[in-house]
């Protein structure tokens, strides 16, 4: 469907080491905007309810008991479709990025959403309304279910904090040096690996920072 997308130039030893040290690199669906609650809603929209403790399931044909190329198919559509520019934050993740931020954290997000243009121009626009403007030094958008080896090689030895939802994801980030946290989700309470677990964004922070945030509206 889509042509080969051009090649990234390999980050430098030099350039690796310049970077800003206070830079947190962020998957975003499952851990920036909460993509699973606004599909469950576009999904029964379109007549398809979700299996019994579905919730407990990543791969969405079985969540939803479809044929595995129909859900596909079906998270393809979702993520190109306009809706991208209203998914709500995820938790407390507005809280917590946007006090990162203040304290002088970037952000870089990686995302394997889609190569669709515009649906990449309202995930962009409704990130910075959410978590702020001056937030997110880059955007690196892959085709829909890609693989993010290739990018995270690319901060190799940075030693960043890697912020990921999926289990598999987050073990390769630790392959590349990287402080890598697992959001935890009903889907991925399986996971028995080396990253560990975190509740929501105040658990980071404070993991991130060292320091303990006064803040209780979410536990």
């Amino acid at each position: 469907m889509y042509g080969s997308a051009p090649r990234r130039p390999r980050l430098l030893r030099k350039e690796k080491n310049n970077m800003n040290e206070k830079l947190i690199l962020t998957d975003c669906d499952g851990v920036l905007l909460n993509w699973e609650y606004a599909f469950n809603i576009w999904m029964e929209g379109h007549g398809h309810m979700m299996v019994e403790n579905g919730n407990f399931i990543y791969n969405v044909a079985k969540r939803y008991d479809l044929p595995r190329e129909e859900g596909s198919k079906l998270v393809r559509f979702f993520n190109e479709s306009a809706i991208q520019g209203f998914l709500p934050a995820l938790r407390d993740a507005e809280h917590y990025v946007r006090l990162l931020a203040n304290l002088g954290y970037k952000f870089h997000v990686i995302t394997s959403m889609t190569k669709d243009i515009n649906a990449q121009k309202l995930r962009t626009r409704n990130l910075k309304k959410l978590f702020g403007d001056d937030t997110f030094e880059k955007f690196i958008f892959l085709d829909t279910g890609e693989d993010k080896d290739g990018v995270l090689s690319e901060y190799e030895g940075t030693n960043h904090y890697w912020i990921e939802d999926k289990p598999t994801n987050a073990e390769v980030g630790l392959r590349f040096g990287l402080k890598s946290l697992v959001i935890e989700h009903a889907f991925n309470l399986h996971y028995e690996g080396d990253a560990p677990f975190v509740k929501n964004w105040k658990e980071i922070f404070e993991t991130i920072t060292g320091h303990e945030e006064k803040h209780t509206r979410w536990t």
